[in-house]
């Protein structure tokens, strides 16, 4: 009865000849005493709308009965109470209507007097909103202004915007597509400054001892002591985990503030499987271009990020398991039982229902929820799908761990991986390994037959990585000289059940396609997330497939790779894989390989769990 819209418009309420009328089926209801009806329409915010002039009888008071299934003294009426319902709800309903109407109608007739905060369409008067001068006690806009005036990567039709979209090639210095553009201005263009991660280790080995957060607040500590920023300068944190912590389950805050980061700055936590700190990043540069990544016209024209950290972190060294669920219901409810019962009462409490099966443990498993198959059999059926053998699968694995041996040795990871208790060793790169001595381990998921083992699918892996994403206009404010422009990315998903880890094609094609390259001629750094051996030949094979791209594409295929460009510092089979940091060293490698090779593009691409991909464009930051 205390809600500001209770006073409907009396000459719209039904007669009197409508409504029951017997005292056992009505209730009385003050709908407009003063005590509640005054400070509403006192407040300055109400008087264009709903005023005391517009009342239609100008009294203070006035009762209204409505029909109610309820008697005098609150006992449902059993022969009346279902008729008394459908009256209350048919009332209801024709009042709400009938005052909309009214509303609306005198909305309407005040639109061209209404103060453009409260106009009717207020998506349109957001749009145009400027700074509001602290001079100044008026708000003034222009409510008569297009949207002609933005440029096409902030319009907020995204159909208009596609348009204005031309190409991109090698040879063009200009760059546009629906997530970022040269047509933005520095301010708003993002760029990747550095990069760092911890060393990559197998689980329960060096990290035994470390919480996820740990490691996360460690990265976020390296990056930020590595380039000398001033913490003060952080508009927002993001960070990638995929199993959670229920103590940390937004670790991105919790590592921001033990990293030592002004409590005042943001910060939230992505779960997107395999691709988390791809998608961190990517919102990161979003914040960056268009103020929140919001789809709100005002933020998508206005900026408020300028400096920003996305990385991710997982560790399989301290994983959360639960007890079985018959058991926690067991013991959720066991308080109530032990006050009911005693000791007594809560022992019978758990032994009632439970079967032995139940008393055991829950542990995190690398299966699709939706199709309840572990990724192991379905790389290994996509495998055999595209005609991958266990004789490539073995030589790909046996070169990325030679080639990550190779770059360690030769100090590309120096500055990027940092140390962690003084050494930057990961354990598990074997570059010591050989085609005849993997070939020699059996199948480890499809059983007897299958071709994906130990040695060619990636390891559990604990790890954390971070990356510095500011807008050019910063960066180069505070001295920084940025490794490459974020140009564009691309999250798509396939059909979990057949093409599990098919992302990178699918998202590779997309974003290839929207900016007019080609991926022999212009792409001239790759990296591509080694999930399994097995997993990212199949994906080769179907990015130069015209089959495939007939039957999946629009008949254009992806391109053959050129294996010298692929992953030539190492891949996930080699460095490793903690699923939430993934992303983020790949980003960190493809920029720092651009700089080192003189190259103009990146293709960085992932596979992810529930048949999600992405992939993203770099270029070449020029110093």
């Amino acid at each position: 009865p205390s809600h500001p819209l209770r006073d409907l418009d009396r000459s719209l309420a039904p007669p009197d000849s409508e409504r029951r009328t017997s005292p056992e089926e009505r209730l009385t209801v003050d709908i407009a005493d003063t005590a509640l009806r005054e400070p509403f329409f006192s407040h300055p915010l109400a008087r264009n709308s709903l005023s005391a002039e517009n009342s239609p009888d100008g009294t203070k008071t006035k009762r209204e009965e409505i029909p109610t299934p309820f008697s005098a003294k609150g006992n449902i009426l059993a022969p009346e109470c279902f008729r008394t319902s459908q009256l209350l709800v048919s009332y209801v309903t024709e009042q709400t209507m009938r005052f909309a109407a009214s509303a609306l109608a005198r909305a309407a007739s005040r639109t061209s007097s209404t103060p453009l905060l409260r106009h009717p369409t207020a998506a349109a008067a957001a749009a145009y909103r400027p700074p509001l001068s602290a001079a100044s006690s008026s708000f003034s806009t222009t409510t008569t202004s297009s949207f002609s005036d933005l440029p096409p990567s902030r319009h907020p039709t995204a159909a208009a915007a596609a348009a204005y979209r031309p190409p991109l090639s090698a040879a063009s210095s200009s760059f546009s597509t629906t997530t970022s553009s040269s047509d933005l201005p520095p301010s708003r263009t993002p760029v990747v400054v550095d990069g760092v991660r911890l060393p990559f280790a197998l689980s329960s080995t060096v990290y035994a001892d470390e919480m996820a957060v740990d490691l996360q607040r460690l990265a976020f500590k390296a990056l930020v002591d590595k380039v000398a920023l001033d913490k003060e300068q952080i508009d927002f944190v993001l960070s990638g985990n995929v199993i959670q912590e229920v103590r940390t389950s937004n670790v991105a805050r919790e590592a921001a503030i033990g990293a030592g980061f002004p409590v005042k700055i943001g910060a939230n936590t992505v779960a997107m499987a395999c691709i988390s700190s791809s998608a961190a990043i990517c919102n990161a540069a979003e914040k960056i271009q268009s103020g929140h990544a919001s789809v709100a016209i005002a933020e998508i024209q206005s900026g408020h990020a300028s400096v920003a950290i996305a990385g991710g972190v997982e560790t399989f060294s301290d994983l959360p398991i639960r007890l079985t669920r018959p058991v926690r219901q067991k013991l959720i409810t066991l308080p109530k039982a032990m006050k009911k019962g005693g000791p007594l009462g809560a022992l019978k409490h758990m032994l009632s229902g439970l079967k032995p099966g139940h008393v055991s443990v829950e542990t995190p498993a690398i299966a699709n929820y939706t199709t309840g198959e572990v990724m192991g059999v379905s790389s290994d059926r996509l495998s055999a799908k595209f005609g991958v053998t266990r004789a490539e699968q073995d030589e790909f694995a046996v070169r990325s761990h030679r080639m990550a041996a190779e770059a360690h040795e030769s100090g590309f990871y120096k500055g990027e991986v940092v140390p962690y208790k003084g050494s930057t060793v990961e354990n598990g790169v074997k570059g010591e390994s050989t085609v005849e001595g993997v070939g020699k381990l059996k199948p480890a998921f499809v059983k007897p037959h299958g071709t994906h083992t130990a040695a060619n699918s990636s390891f559990l892996t604990d790890g954390a990585s971070a990356s510095l994403i500011m807008s050019e206009e910063k960066a180069k404010e505070l001295g920084y000289e940025p490794l490459a422009y974020l140009r564009d990315w691309s999250f798509k998903a396939c059909d979990p059940f057949e093409e599990l880890l098919l992302g990178p094609t699918y998202c590779s094609h997309d974003i290839l396609t929207r900016n007019g390259l080609v991926l022999g001629d212009d792409i001239g750094v790759l990296e591509i997330h080694e999930a399994f051996a097995g997993q990212i030949l199949s994906n080769l094979v179907a990015m130069n497939s015209q089959t495939f791209a007939d039957e999946k594409l629009d008949g254009t295929k992806v391109g053959e790779v050129d294996m010298s460009k692929l992953n030539t510092k190492g891949g996930s089979l080699a460095l490793g894989h903690p699923f939430g940091a993934t992303g983020s060293r790949l980003v960190t490698t493809a920029s720092r390989r651009l700089q080192k090779e003189e190259e103009r593009f990146a293709l960085v691409a992932a596979c992810a769990d529930g048949g999600l991909g992405h992939a993203c464009i770099l270029e070449r930051y020029d110093n």
